[in-house]
């Protein structure tokens, strides 16, 4: 059998790229429980920033094992792209649009199934590469996707809410 040795700066590289959207995915994240923390679904979005908080950490301490450290420059590319995103026409002038939750939690959708891929990805690299835990990786990687569940399930019935109006979103609810 050939071993397989980790590229690390491929690695980390990778890493590099996921700590940066992890970083503007936070940045959403913390917006989105700012604004929606009262409506329903709040706690839950109040977990899901924690967890992918710990998420990042975790993914930092990684870095560091391997001997790398988070690219300033995609942190903050990173950074402005997701402050970009919150300049798009959204049918109010004035208020916050309900479309503004339903867009959000897209987003946040999309980032915690990137985590949990990432989280694959390393947990497969574990096998061969004892500087990665195969059981934190699969843990994380179960959490993301129960998560990815969560935000999917607020994000259609935010959508419903929004688009569908109220006696769509309670139909929904039931």
């Amino acid at each position: 059998m050939t071993a397989v040795t980790t590229d690390v700066r491929l690695l980390s590289i990778y890493l590099e790229d996921h700590h940066a959207l992890l970083g503007a995915v936070l940045a959403r994240a913390g917006r989105l429980v700012a604004s929606d923390s009262h409506l329903p679904g709040g706690t839950a979005l109040r977990e899901i920033r924690d967890v992918l908080t710990d998420d990042r950490e975790a993914l930092r301490a990684l870095m560091d094992t391997l001997g790398s450290t988070p690219s300033a420059a995609k942190s903050l590319l990173a950074g402005v792209a997701e402050r970009l995103g919150r300049l798009k026409p959204n049918g109010r002038l004035l208020e916050r649009s309900p479309l503004s939750r339903v867009v959000e939690l897209d987003a946040l959708r999309a980032a915690v199934q990137d985590d949990a891929a990432l989280w694959r990805v390393l947990g497969a690299i574990a096998e061969t590469d004892d500087r990665i835990s195969a059981a934190d990786a699969a843990a994380r990687t179960s959490r993301a996707q129960r998560q990815a569940q969560t935000v999917e399930r607020l994000r259609v019935a935010a959508a419903v809410a929004a688009l569908g109006g109220r006696e769509a979103a309670s139909a929904h609810r039931r």
